[in-house]
């Protein structure tokens, strides 16, 4: 079925607008059009992959961030379980070791 120009249009601006919303840049929507105009649909494939696979190697880096801090949460936690701070009338002594 054949569309009309104001329905490439429109098709256009949505895919742009989720291009930009994925985190695209200008060159890599241009790039991508410009494959898709040019029937070189394996190149725009490829360009979105890329893309993709950068954008999960940065959550994946995230990821390592938030994993960080949970540990360090999760320390802190235990040492106060284990030895309340000083400011609830203990002093710490050592490294495991309470003394009021």
């Amino acid at each position: 079925m054949l569309m009309g120009k104001s329905e490439e249009c429109s098709e256009e601006r949505a895919l742009i607008q989720n291009m930009e919303d994925a985190g695209c840049s200008t060159d890599e929507i241009k790039l991508f059009l410009e494959y898709k105009e040019n029937c070189r649909i394996k190149e725009a494939l490829a360009l979105l992959s890329k893309h993709r696979s950068g954008l999960l190697d940065q959550i994946h880096k995230e990821q390592k961030k938030l994993d960080c801090l949970d540990y360090l949460i999760r320390k802190v936690q235990m040492e106060n379980d284990c030895c309340p701070c000083a400011c609830a009338g203990y002093v710490r002594k050592g490294k495991s070791e309470c003394k009021e």
